[in-house]
């Protein structure tokens, strides 16, 4: 029983380290069965006892695919005969026999990728394929003539960019190289992939084995890429049109993108051509946020004169016209950015009060508001004195007219007269002559704006100064009723225009007190007050009297200007994005700052705006025109600042 034990337990560990038998005639790692008898390359031996079966020149230990005997042999092309029986392992078109070559014990391994050559889809590793670089002729192109052929040289087209990047093809998955330009040659052979007029080895800007230059970081390697800097110019047109550099956004430094400034009509290679107003760059679906300072300062006014010209105003207009350039002077330090225009009226060519004979009319605007000054001189100068008939003129339907630009049909027959009616400044279907008698307004002059009677412009102060030497008519307390159409103003009706236009009345009385009760009334009624007496209280009429020489005149006028804009005060300071259709901005902080007062003058304040890119990117740059306006209570600029939205262009 013994024995029998001991028997049992030598089976048992026998069974344990027993293998499967196999006999390998030749040593080469390829199990006779596996090789069978053929005898492929006809040298007499058969496969079990040929050490290349195929006579490749490859050992077939060396074409087994890996050192496990009874593996079956690789087959890499998969077309059902294994490597050592294939002359062409890798279905290259070239035998592998031809792929060998480094030495009679070495197996080539171009790339270095472990892979040797005649089992390498991709000898050189520059993701093209080897089937694909020969051809289907199964020739040898070598396109630089360098003695290497294509499949094997990792610069095909020697232009000191590496195929691998000229190629286009992600690593590891198959694909056709990249024809950037659709010429029928891809890249790896393209002396100019991107047929823009440069060649690679121009743009590439790196040495072999080295990335080539993406200038712009846009992904798009300068070699195949239309618009390497990004600036919405095509490296074409900057090398061979404006001379401006292809690889550099801002050739001339000066802080704008080359494309910005084509667009915009600046000079892109003078660095003193620049682009007026500030630069916003908002990518599509960006945000960019951005701070801007603002000076608390009235700036713009509109300044519209109303002058009696009847008989011995003459020497008013007179004044007006020698002092005209040096208000114009003076007013740049508290107003810089004045305009103005002239008006003038006589009285109603009604009845006693004046006649057309004389030239009388109750308004007539002689020049729009502009910032011509010499215009503006030209008109002051030669202003006509008619002589009137009685005493008071129409100094009511005069202010009225300025501050609405409605129009006057003196007789009500709907018909304009020359001779007796007033323009409207605008012609509309409502105006008193159904948008027929024609209008005062210029669209020619485009520092005019569109309200009033003048051209007043959004957002700047409207002064209107009137000038007379006799009591103002007003039919409301006397003085007679003409009758024209729209029924004639009186003073609530001027006190009504006045406000609705958010204009101040600056009234002179000249060699004459008798207006001047009626004048403190209508100011006192309009708001048209200021600090004029230097006590902190900002409760004095803007009345005067003139009787003195021109210079009073221009002192006066200026002196009141001034005392006025150091005694305006608003109750909330807002900014408001003017042109932008598109909404670029989507947020601003804070949205105001409370209370304005002549103290605040000159104070800075600061805005943050928040942009969003709102739209799409096209082949060059687009400029969009913004103006960031600061407003006391919604009516007023105390600034401005233009600024230009740039939406990037892409590569075309």
């Amino acid at each position: 029983m013994a024995c029998n034990g001991s028997d049992d337990s030598s089976s048992a560990d026998d069974s344990a380290t027993n293998l499967p038998d196999y006999d390998d005639a030749d040593g080469d790692g390829i199990i006779d069965q596996h090789e069978g008898t053929d005898d492929p390359d006809q040298d007499g031996e058969q496969n079990l006892n040929d050490l290349d079966s195929d006579g490749d020149g490859i050992n077939d230990r060396q074409e087994a695919g890996d050192n496990d005997p009874m593996t079956y042999p690789i087959d890499t092309d998969g077309d059902g005969g294994p490597d050592f029986l294939d002359l062409d392992s890798d279905d290259n078109c070239i035998n592998d026999a031809v792929e060998r070559p480094a030495g009679a014990e070495e197996i080539a391994d171009t790339d270095g990728d472990g892979d040797p050559d005649f089992r390498d889809t991709d000898n050189d590793g520059d993701n093209i394929l080897d089937a694909t670089e020969i051809g289907g002729s199964c020739g040898m192109p070598d396109s630089d003539n360098d003695k290497i052929a294509d499949y094997l040289d990792v610069d095909s087209d020697n232009d000191g960019i590496d195929d691998v990047y000229e190629s286009g093809i992600t690593p590891g998955i198959e694909g056709q190289p990249i024809d950037t330009d659709d010429d029928g040659t891809p890249d790896y052979l393209d002396a100019d992939s991107d047929g823009d007029g440069l060649f690679d080895m121009d743009e590439g800007g790196a040495a072999s084995g080295k990335p080539p230059n993406d200038t712009d970081g846009d992904g798009n390697y300068d070699f195949q890429d239309l618009d390497s800097d990004g600036d919405g110019l095509s490296d074409e047109a900057e090398a061979q049109g404006y001379h401006t550099d292809p690889y550099d956004f801002d050739t001339d430094g000066d802080g704008f993108t080359d494309g910005a400034e084509v667009a915009a009509d600046t000079n892109p290679l003078d660095p003193t051509s620049i682009i007026d107003g500030l630069y916003i760059v908002v990518p599509e679906r960006s945000n960019v946020e951005s701070k801007f300072d603002f000076e608390l300062r009235i700036q713009e006014g509109d300044i519209a004169f109303v002058i009696d010209t009847t008989c011995s105003m003459s020497s008013t207009a007179h004044a007006i016209a020698a002092e005209f350039s040096d208000v114009v002077d003076e007013l740049e330090d508290v107003l810089p950015a004045a305009k103005f225009g002239v008006g003038t009226h006589d009285d109603y060519a009604y009845g006693s009060y004046g006649s057309s004979s004389y030239g009388d009319k109750p308004f007539e605007m002689r020049q729009q508001i502009t910032d011509d000054v010499d215009t503006m001189q030209d008109t002051l100068n030669g202003i006509p004195i008619h002589g009137g008939s009685d005493g008071p003129e129409s100094s009511m339907e005069s202010i009225y007219q300025a501050a609405t630009g409605a129009g006057y049909d003196q007789d009500c027959d709907g018909s304009y007269d020359n001779s007796t009616d007033v323009k409207p400044f605008i012609a509309t279907a409502d105006d008193p002559f159904g948008g027929k008698g024609g209008q005062f307004y210029d669209s020619s002059d485009d520092s005019t704006g569109e309200l009033g009677g003048y051209g007043f412009n959004d957002y700047a102060l409207p002064i209107i100064i009137e000038a007379t030497d006799n009591y103002m008519r007003d039919p409301e307390n006397g003085y007679g009723v003409p009758g024209g159409c729209p029924l004639d103003a009186g003073f609530s009706d001027v006190v009504t225009a006045v406000a609705d236009l958010g204009a101040y009345l600056i009234l002179v009385s000249t060699q004459s007190t008798l207006g001047v009760p009626q004048m403190e009334d209508l100011a006192d009624a309009t708001g048209s007050t200021a600090d004029t007496d230097g006590d902190g209280l900002a409760n004095d009429l803007l009345v005067y009297e003139w009787f003195g020489s021109d210079d009073d005149f221009r002192e006066s006028i200026v002196g009141a200007i001034s005392d006025l804009l150091n005694s305006i005060t608003f109750d909330k300071v807002s900014l408001l994005v003017d042109g932008d259709d598109w909404g670029f901005v989507y947020a601003i902080d804070p949205p105001y700052y409370d209370d304005f007062a002549p103290e605040d003058n000159g104070e800075i304040v600061e805005f943050t705006l928040y942009f969003r890119g709102m739209v799409a990117a096209t082949t060059n740059d687009q400029l969009f025109d913004l103006e960031l306006v600061v407003l006391g209570d919604d009516e007023i600029a105390l600034d401005k600042l233009d600024i230009i939205v740039v939406v990037p262009g892409t590569s075309y």
